[in-house]
């Protein structure tokens, strides 16, 4: 078989390898060979030693050059509902030169042949050299996603060591996000924790997450829209007491805003505030046909207490909104 000009090959690798890893090194196997029962300098999983690579760019980059593994754990005793707090993963996939370069169809145990190239179409190449540097280029870099971001394609630059520092940068800001998360969820009790679905960990996001409620200021809350007008409420909600989340009043915010999602942009705010004010004025008269119906026995009306509550912050919030969005349309005149 005519030997092809063009090969790739893909590697991921976790937040500590990384920061041992420089992108201009040459591409080698990272441990030394295993050596089989008949003498066979092999990789792990029993197939020749050597630097892998395929003639299948789309194979590279959705297994080898991916980043969807588990990543770093910061908590390897702590889970809530399945989930942990990891750091993602770091894929990279390469665009290699075959000049000047010993390569050969590997060779593969019978055990294996089956998952020959992961299934995909085309063929693996190896060679037992290292790849040098000018014989490669970076295609793709991606940063995997963990329970507060999502998955993140970098962009490349031609000074690879300042592209390490910004990728190392960016997984420590992740960092740092995460283990706030951390130091929030274990304040919660073991059945909460075990009770956490994917509504919760995007209201997470929202607070912990890059630009979430945790680090903004008010004043970088865009409210020419009703996106950003309910970001200002959460916002709110949160700063008013954020060492104990009011996740009940921010869940039934978020509800809100899914079941406006059809809603006319321009007609959202209207049945926002109408909404609100429908909710306000059924616990009220819930709490009346609670009391009316007591027989003049003590009831505890606590939890309608607080719901009215919340709902007049919302409203108190909204009337801030009215009121900035006024004193901004004087400033234009």
């Amino acid at each position: 078989m005519q030997k092809p000009e063009i090969l790739y090959r893909g590697i991921h690798l976790s937040y500590d390898e990384l920061k041992n890893f420089n992108f201009d090194d040459d591409l080698v196997v990272p441990y030394q060979p295993i050596i089989n029962e008949n003498g066979q300098e092999t990789v792990l999983d029993g197939n020749e030693y050597g630097v892998y690579m395929t003639d299948n760019l789309q194979m590279v980059k959705d297994v080898y050059g991916n980043a969807h593994g588990p990543g770093t754990n910061l908590y390897p005793n702590f889970n809530f509902n399945g989930h942990q707090i990891a750091i993602a993963d770091v894929g990279i996939v390469y665009e290699i030169n075959t000049d000047n370069l010993d390569i050969h169809k590997p060779r593969i145990t019978s055990l294996l042949s089956s998952v020959y190239n992961n299934g995909f179409k085309g063929d693996e190449w190896i060679t037992q050299s290292p790849i040098p540097f000018n014989n490669f280029r970076i295609l793709r870099i991606i940063i995997g996603e963990d329970v507060l971001h999502d998955r993140q394609e970098i962009k490349i630059t031609d000074d690879l060591g300042r592209l390490k520092e910004e990728i190392i940068k960016i997984l420590d800001e992740r960092k740092f996000r995460l283990q706030l998360l951390a130091q929030e969820l274990f304040k919660l009790p073991r059945f909460r924790l075990n009770m956490i679905n994917s509504d919760d960990i995007n209201l997470y996001r929202d607070i912990f997450g890059a630009g979430g409620y945790k680090y903004l200021k008010a004043s970088q809350i865009d409210l020419t829209d009703f996106h950003g007008i309910l970001k200002y409420i959460s916002y709110k909600i949160y700063q008013n007491n954020p060492d104990t989340i009011d996740y009940s009043t921010l869940n039934y915010l978020k509800r809100l805003e899914r079941n406006l999602s059809k809603v006319k942009e321009d007609e959202k705010l209207d049945m926002f505030n109408e909404l609100i004010k429908h909710d306000l004025e059924q616990i009220s008269r819930k709490k009346e046909e609670l009391l009316s119906n007591s027989n003049n026995k003590q009831i505890d009306t606590l939890h309608f207490d607080n719901r009215k509550m919340a709902l007049e912050k919302i409203l108190s919030y909204l009337d801030e909104v009215y009121k900035t969005q006024m004193a901004n349309d004087r400033k234009v005149y």
